[in-house]
């Protein structure tokens, strides 16, 4: 069975995959490390070129039963072409600081260069904006929520508390979003999803957070999808947010 892995090597990624690499290689599995320059954040496992399962979590046991994390198994024969070419282009080239150019397709949103597609989801909102975020920091995403908030859109995030976007959480909530936050404890739940779900109908679901670096230079990878050709799994989306966002302390 031909099996390729990679691994990212970014910042405290090289430390925390090394036992890992040296595991899969001694098994005999094709891995490699990504660029030390460049964060690999996406989480994908595709199989046969048949099925591809996008998440939003990663492959760390410890985290399986303490986080809110999703995967999706895609079948769609474009978008696992797509991802299946994207990868064997990561594993044979080596970027010059930035990720290669993904391959295209419809239901995809790739990073770098991802934020325009979160833009125009939130600026065509007319009813409802729900966000579930690791992070949320980036300049662009704020100023649009902001904007949607005081058009009238019902705007709800739930994050998991930290200082580092206090300033992101008060500026939202002053324009009108309604901000809901998990405790940063060991036995809370650990909002580690990332999800766009606008007007209940449209959905990005995959491994952006909302900052300028996961959107705009990282590569990552999320799933565009909608009721219409997904409506279970749009419905299940809300209806865990809606259950998490209850759950959660307002601000």
């Amino acid at each position: 069975m031909d099996v390729k892995v990679i691994l990212g090597a970014a910042f405290h990624g090289h430390d925390t995959n090394a036992e890992t690499f040296q595991e899969l290689s001694e098994a005999g599995v094709g891995v490699k490390w990504a660029p030390n320059g460049v964060i690999y954040h996406q989480k994908t496992i595709t199989v046969d070129a048949s099925t591809a399962a996008v998440g939003t979590g990663n492959l760390t046991p410890q985290y399986y039963s303490t986080s809110r994390d999703a995967g999706v198994l895609d079948t769609n024969t474009t978008d696992v072409a797509a991802i299946a070419t994207t990868f064997d282009t990561d594993y044979t080239t080596a970027p010059p600081g930035r990720p290669p150019a993904a391959t295209p397709a419809p239901n995809l949103v790739w990073s770098p260069m991802a934020r325009a597609s979160f833009l125009q989801r939130i600026d065509q909102a007319t009813r409802s904006v729900d966000v579930t975020s690791e992070e949320l920091k980036d300049r662009a995403v704020l100023s649009a929520l902001d904007k949607a908030a005081r058009r009238g859109v019902n705007c709800r995030i739930v994050l998991t508390d930290n200082p580092a976007w206090a300033n992101a959480v008060a500026e939202v909530s002053t324009a009108g979003c309604m901000v809901h936050l998990f405790p940063a404890t060991r036995t809370a739940l650990y909002m580690h999803e990332k999800i766009l779900l606008t007007d209940d109908t449209a959905l990005i679901i995959g491994s952006q957070n909302l900052t300028t670096t996961s959107l705009l230079e990282n590569r990552e990878l999320s799933l565009s999808l909608d009721a219409a050709i997904a409506p279970d799994l749009v419905a299940a989306v809300g209806s865990t947010f809606d259950a998490d966002f209850a759950a959660a302390a307002a601000q």
